[in-house]
């Protein structure tokens, strides 16, 4: 009996950290907010494009504590569609609103609101590049 005491909790600990790391097994829907810690990976959309948060400097985030209205981003996101993938080095100064959107594979990233030092997450959407947009890009080549 002491043996299964011992053995479920390193069971369980084992499974939520299987779930927690890592890629999600359905992909998230388009337009979502996701909410993203240094390290993590989301896939979204029918076309499981994927989206790591792979850095974020420990001077990233709010103006003060008890003030949102003026947020740095200062890190690396990672993109992957279809095996191509992207590395987006970003510095950019952030309000409520107004995200910083990164392009890639037809998509857009928006880095909507960042947390910081502490927490050290970084709120993400991504949604599919208007077709407006597609086709302009296609005229410029």
């Amino acid at each position: 009996m002491r043996r299964a005491t011992f053995l479920l909790p390193l069971a369980v600990g084992a499974l939520l950290s299987s779930c927690l790391a890592g890629t999600p097994s359905r992909p998230l829907a388009l337009g979502a907010p996701l909410v993203l810690r240094v390290g993590e990976t989301a896939r979204i959309g029918p076309e499981g494009f994927e989206v790591t948060l792979r850095s974020m400097s420990e001077h990233s985030g709010c103006f003060s504590p008890t003030d949102c209205s003026y947020m740095i981003f200062d890190g690396t996101l990672a993109l992957v569609l279809r095996g191509e993938g992207h590395l987006s080095q970003i510095q950019a100064d952030l309000r409520p609103g107004s995200p910083v959107t990164v392009e890639f594979g037809g998509y857009e990233v928006k880095i909507v609101s960042v947390t910081g030092p502490r927490h050290r997450t970084a709120t993400i959407q991504v949604e599919a590049k208007p077709e407006e947009d597609k086709q302009d890009a296609g005229k410029e080549s």
